[in-house]
Order: C-alpha cells, then sequence, then structure tokens
C-alpha cells in the first residue's frame, strides 16, 4: 500500500502509538493499522543481523539503491525472505537502518586498523593510549562526515569503557590492600599440605572477598 507524503506521517504515528499500548499483532479500530508492520521489521533486522550471509547482503543492498519502486522492493522481500512490510515507509526505515549498520561495521573497521597501525608507530604507548587515540580519531571522523548519532554512540563506549577501567583497577588496588594486610592468613592456607591446589584457591578468595558467586544460592524463577 502506497501513502502520499502528506499522510505518510500521520499514518506511521498511529502505529508507533499502537505499537507502544497494543499486544503484538493487534489492529486498531479501523482494522488497518496495528503492531504487525512493525514486527515484520523487526523480523526482517533480525534476518539481516543473524540469518544473512554478507554476499546476501551485498545482494539486497544493489537491490534498494537501485531505481526500482518501492513495491517491486516490498514484493521482492516477500518473495524471497517471506516477509511482509506493508507500507512503503517501512522499506524507507529499513533502508536507513542498513545505511547505519553499514556506517557502523566501516567504522568499526577502521578504528580496528587504528588501533592496529598505531600500536605499531608507537610501542611505547599504554593500550590506554592507544585506545583513547583510536575513540577519539573515530568520533572527529563521524562528526566531520555529519553522522552525529554514530559519533555520540562512540563517546558512550568510550565513556563506558573508562568506567570499566576504573572500577577494575580500583577493584584491583583493594585486593592488593587485603592480600597485603593478611599475608600470614594467606601463606598458612599455601602451605597446608593438606589441600589440594582447588581448595587453597577457593580459601583465599573466601578470605580476600567474602564470597564466591559461582557458589551461592541463585533465586528461583
Amino acid at each position: 500500500m502506497k501513502h502520499d507524503k502528506t499522510t505518510r506521517r500521520a499514518s506511521r504515528s498511529a502505529v508507533e502509538r499502537q505499537t507502544l499500548t497494543a499486544p503484538e499483532g493487534e489492529r486498531m479500530a479501523n482494522g488497518e493499522y496495528g503492531a504487525e508492520p512493525y514486527h515484520q521489521l523487526r523480523k526482517l533486522k533480525h534476518v539481516w543481523c543473524n540469518e544473512l550471509h554478507e554476499d546476501d547482503k551485498v545482494y539486497w543492498r544493489t537491490e534498494f539503491n537501485s531505481k526500482k519502486k518501492p513495491n517491486v522492493l516490498v514484493e521482492l522481500l516477500r518473495d524471497k525472505l517471506k516477509i511482509d512490510l506493508h507500507f512503503d515507509y517501512l522499506l524507507d526505515d529499513f533502508r536507513d537502518w542498513v545505511r547505519v549498520e553499514c556506517n557502523r561495521e566501516k567504522e568499526a573497521e577502521r578504528m580496528h586498523d587504528d588501533d592496529r597501525s598505531m600500536s605499531k608507530a608507537h610501542p611505547e604507548w599504554t593500550l590506554d593510549q592507544v585506545r583513547d587515540e583510536v575513540v577519539k580519531r573515530a568520533y572527529n571522523r563521524t562528526l566531520a562526515e555529519g553522522d552525529f548519532n554514530l559519533g555520540m554512540k562512540v563517546a558512550r563506549v568510550h565513556v563506558a569503557i573508562t568506567k570499566y577501567l576504573l572500577d577494575l583497577e580500583k577493584h584491583q588496588l583493594a585486593a592488593t590492600q587485603r592480600c597485603y594486610d593478611d599475608l600470614p592468613g594467606l601463606q598458612e592456607i599455601r602451605n597446608d599440605s593438606g589441600l589440594s591446589l582447588e581448595e587453597k584457591l577457593r580459601q583465599i578468595r573466601l578470605k580476600l572477598f567474602g564470597r564466591i558467586a559461582e557458589e551461592e544460592p541463585q533465586p528461583q524463577p
């Protein structure tokens, strides 16, 4: 079904509202719109990410970039992938999503190349220094290309990694302090000939951290 530009936005908003409030597949009062179209869109994204080989993706990218009319592409998706997008604007949504995914994958490859080249060019740098430079280059590239959403994602990942590393450092320092404070007790466990290596390590973990996560009872579903 094809909508002109003046009705597309209103129809799309109705679908989005229904998707947020209605059970999967339920239709609106007029019977025309509901959650089902967006279910098909989510299904197509899942197939793209988990089932299609790279050759298949190249084929579909070529089709999406061709001059074929949207209704022809929708029919092609229905025939080959058994997915019915129903409306032209859902095809537009998917094309935009594929473009973003493609840009993300390309940027990930460039970041990987930057990591290797800078590690080789600056062997004196620490891993943190290399990572910071890789992220800075990626962020500047995405902004220069006008992809502000991807740039913000890069920045958020950098913040998350930095926080994780700081937390890890604090944890390591705390564990080091505990070892220093209880060296005699740890040495006693180490020298106990009646304990296996596995049991020695278990008791040391208990002494240092007070708990072993995998031995704790799991909540019942």
